[in-house]
C-alpha cells in the first residue's frame, strides 16, 4: 500500500476521531496500529502513528465550534472531507482493501461501544464512496457494530458453539433435525468450545471475518 494511500487513510482515522468528542482511547490507537502493522514495519508504523496524531490535532482545532450554525457547517465539512479522501483512495485500492479499510474504520468507531448519529453518517459516507452494496454494507455493519444478527442475511452467517450439549439426547436430536430443515441458518456444533464464534461471509471478496465471544 503506497505512501499517498496510507497518508489519506490517516486522514480518515483522524476525521472519525474528531467526530468522537471524547477523543481517541488507547484501544482506538491500538486499532490504528494493528491496521498499519498489516503493511509496514515497526519503524514506519511509529512514523504513521505520529502523522495520525498530527492530523488528529489539526482536525480537533478545526472542529472546535462555538455555536450551532458553526457546528452544522463543521458537519458538512466532515462529510465533504470524508468523500474527497475516499474518492482519492478508492481509485487505487482493490475491492478487498476497501472493505478492510471499512472494517477497520467501523471497529475504530465502535471502540467505546457507543455509536453516535454523526459516526453513523461518517461510516455511511465511506461505504457509499467505496461503492459497497447496500446489502453487503448492512451485513458488515450489523456484524461489526453488534446491531443484531437478525439484520444479517443468514446465508452469510455461521454460528459455532456448544449449544447442543445444553439439551438431553432426545431434545438435541430433535433440535438438530429442526435446524437442518431451516436452510438459511448455519450452525456448527463444537462440544469443547467455550463461548461462541460468529463468522460472516463477505461474498464480493470471497472472504470471512469472525468474532469470538468468550465463555
Amino acid at each position: 500500500m503506497g505512501e499517498s494511500i496510507l497518508n489519506a487513510l490517516m486522514h480518515l482515522f483522524a476525521i472519525v476521531a474528531m467526530v468522537n468528542r471524547k477523543g481517541v482511547s488507547q484501544k482506538g490507537k491500538t486499532i490504528v496500529k494493528v491496521f498499519l502493522n498489516r503493511y509496514l514495519n515497526e519503524q514506519l508504523t511509529i512514523e504513521y502513528l505520529k502523522l495520525f496524531d498530527n492530523y488528529q490535532d489539526f482536525y480537533k482545532r478545526e472542529g472546535t465550534q462555538e455555536n450551532q450554525e458553526d457546528q452544522q457547517n463543521n458537519q458538512s465539512l466532515i462529510s465533504f472531507q470524508t468523500t474527497n479522501v475516499c474518492r482519492q483512495i478508492s481509485i487505487e485500492l482493490r475491492r478487498n482493501e476497501r472493505i478492510i479499510v471499512l472494517l477497520q474504520l467501523m471497529e475504530f468507531v465502535n471502540e467505546d461501544e457507543i455509536i453516535t448519529q454523526q459516526e453513523k453518517d461518517f461510516i455511511n459516507t465511506v461505504a457509499r464512496t467505496f461503492n459497497i452494496s447496500s446489502l453487503e454494507f448492512t451485513d458488515i455493519q450489523a456484524f461489526i457494530l453488534g446491531e443484531g444478527i437478525e439484520k444479517i442475511n443468514r446465508e452469510n452467517l455461521l454460528t459455532i458453539d456448544n449449544r447442543i450439549t445444553e439439551w438431553s439426547d432426545n431434545i438435541a436430536w430433535f433440535m438438530t433435525k429442526t435446524k437442518q430443515s431451516h436452510q438459511k441458518e448455519k450452525h456448527l456444533f463444537r462440544e469443547n468450545l467455550y463461548g461462541k464464534i460468529e463468522v460472516l461471509f463477505i461474498r464480493s471478496i470471497n472472504s470471512y471475518v469472525y468474532k469470538y465471544y468468550g465463555g
